[in-house]
């Protein structure tokens, strides 16, 4: 601390006045001197910033945020594997931190962007950002038809997925990051050469979450991708409030019917397990799902003679095939259909409502970002009392 006494001396204030001006000189000198002395604090890419979102209900992701720059782990990228990736999203200019050597870098905010399934598409219809898009997987599993517009307007080219998909095209693209989901671990390694050219793969999970609201939250990552945390957390919010208020009307239920779920193809018959999202779907809504007691997260694969007798008493029949829309679709699958209680009740209900001719279904892409209308169309199958006047979205009866 400076400490500076005025004091008058003999002979007037004008030499008073001048050794103070001397004296203020000096000292602000000396400030600037030790200021070019000091160095400046570096950024150490170690400290944590307060998050721009948060995951709530995603199990396979976590989202990180550091100094100036975003942190993706995801944790299961493959169904039946534990192995998972690191993603480092960094911003123009800033160097990758060495803590992360082995991560794939992604410069955000994308611009361009290169899918090979239809889940990220819902992400990017959400957050109204189709423009990003350069590549596609299959053409013909899109249902939107404002991207299909898109799609022809822009020639955007298709790139198949998994062993199909076409290294050569994505290369000449370049896009700023290729998302894929559902692709399998022995499929992957047509992607690993993506890497290798430095083009990011970002495996997205969310088919993989047993939460409909954890599926829907994996949008957090496109946000994040895009710089859209604030935009997303307010419409992700707005879903979560709709869906506790469906929840919460269907607990008003005095009833809570059985339900079994699936078709047999080629002498199996595939159902959803008791800890998969549909089942929790199903809970929700105020029904009992017959598998709720197996703890399996993916499908069940069972013999004809487990659900024989089960289909003979459950109430409900949930989502027996895309290609099914009457009773009749059913009975030339097997006759033996037609015992089933829900069959003579016509209580079978598909979710196959909003698909087209080519079979691309919207229930597997704007269904993943409003599970809170799946929920509903739920609610009116068990309980229509509590929903007079609703019309179903995804789902539709067969008759």
């Amino acid at each position: 601390m400076f400490k500076y006494t005025l004091t008058q001396e003999p002979g007037g204030s004008k030499n008073t006045m001048n050794k103070l001006i001397i004296y203020l000189l000096g000292l602000v000198s000396s400030l600037l001197l030790a200021n070019c002395n000091t160095k400046p604090k570096e950024t150490t890419h170690e400290q944590s910033t307060d998050p721009l979102t948060t995951i709530q209900y995603a199990q396979h992701f976590t989202l990180r945020y550091e100094q100036n720059y975003k942190v993706v782990q995801v944790k299961k990228a493959f169904s039946g594997s534990n192995q998972g990736f690191t993603y480092v999203l960094l911003p123009k200019g800033v160097k990758k931190p060495a803590k992360y050597s082995e991560a794939q870098v992604v410069r955000i905010p994308v611009k361009n962007v290169a899918l090979t399934s239809t889940p990220p598409l819902a992400y990017l219809q959400w957050i109204n950002a189709y423009d990003r898009i350069v590549a596609v997987g299959k053409t013909q599993h899109i249902y939107d038809t404002t991207l299909q517009q898109v799609i022809a307007q822009k020639e955007i080219p298709a790139i198949g997925s998994g062993k199909s998909l076409n290294n050569e095209v994505v290369m000449n693209l370049q896009p700023d990051v290729l998302m894929t989901s559902g692709v399998s671990k022995a499929a992957f390694g047509k992607y690993e050469q993506l890497i290798k050219v430095g083009i990011p793969v970002m495996v997205n999970s969310g088919w993989l979450e047993t939460h409909p609201l954890g599926r829907l939250e994996w949008v957090k990552l496109m946000a994040a991708l895009t710089n859209q945390e604030a935009l997303v957390n307010k419409k992700f919010d707005e879903v979560v409030n709709e869906y506790k208020q469906v929840k919460q009307l269907a607990e008003k239920a005095k009833t809570h019917p059985s339900v079994f779920k699936g078709l047999l193809f080629k002498n199996t018959w595939y159902a959803n397990g008791g800890r998969s999202y549909l089942a929790q779907l199903i809970a929700d809504a105020g029904a009992t799902y017959s598998w709720k007691d197996d703890p399996k997260t993916d499908l069940l694969t069972l013999d004809f003679e487990v659900v024989y007798p089960i289909g003979l008493k459950s109430n409900y029949w949930l989502n027996p095939g895309r290609q099914i829309r009457t009773k009749a679709d059913l009975l030339k699958q097997d006759v033996r259909y037609k015992a089933f209680n829900s069959f003579q009740e016509n209580h079978i209900y598909n979710n196959n409502h909003r698909q087209n001719s080519q079979g691309a279904n919207d229930y597997w892409q704007s269904g993943i970002t409003h599970p809170h209308i799946i929920l509903k169309d739920f609610v009116k199958i068990f309980h229509p009392e509590l929903l007079p006047d609703y019309e179903m979205v995804y789902h539709q009866r067969i008759e």
